[in-house]
């Protein structure tokens, strides 16, 4: 198959940060599990440890992989999501029913957690935003993102 673009996700990444928040959670949860009242700050301390633990378990537990294919030569864009339980599933999205690509700014500048996702809008009204919560190389920078919208609409459009 001949495919001008094949882009994958780093799902190393995304299993780190859920054992981390995991690993944060649990001593939280640990000390404070002997808490005495509403106002005491071991209450506290538990409460937070166990959102961490429930975070970090659904992150482990509904984490993906991502790949993402420009197909030429059969005028396509494919897109495999492989989650850790849950099963794959395929979307194919024909370039004839691609109306534009736009992209999405995520986070915030002053604590450094910008990113971007590349959306193609479909002529049915449908967005569909290629990395989800995956990790991608070159994904927290403007430029690439903006060249590879840019290589996405030259294929497709052209």
């Amino acid at each position: 198959m001949h495919s001008q673009l094949n882009l994958q996700s780093k799902p190393e990444l995304n299993l780190l940060m859920s054992i981390g928040v995991l690993l944060m959670g649990a001593p939280l949860f640990w000390l404070g599990r002997t808490y005495t009242g509403y106002g005491d700050n071991r209450f506290a301390a538990f409460a937070l440890g166990c959102l961490l633990l429930i975070l970090g378990l659904m992150a482990l537990v509904m984490g993906e992989t991502r790949s993402i294919e420009l197909d030429v030569e059969r005028k396509r864009i494919v897109l495999d999501i492989k989650r850790r339980i849950g099963g794959c599933r395929q979307v194919v999205i024909p370039f004839q029913a691609i109306e534009k690509f736009t992209i999405l700014r995520m986070g915030t500048s002053s604590n450094l957690s910008v990113y971007y996702d590349l959306g193609v809008v479909q002529r049915s009204g449908k967005t569909v935003y290629l990395f989800g919560g995956c990790a991608f190389d070159g994904r927290m920078s403007s430029e690439w993102i903006e060249g590879l919208r840019i290589q996405f609409e030259q294929v497709v459009f052209m």
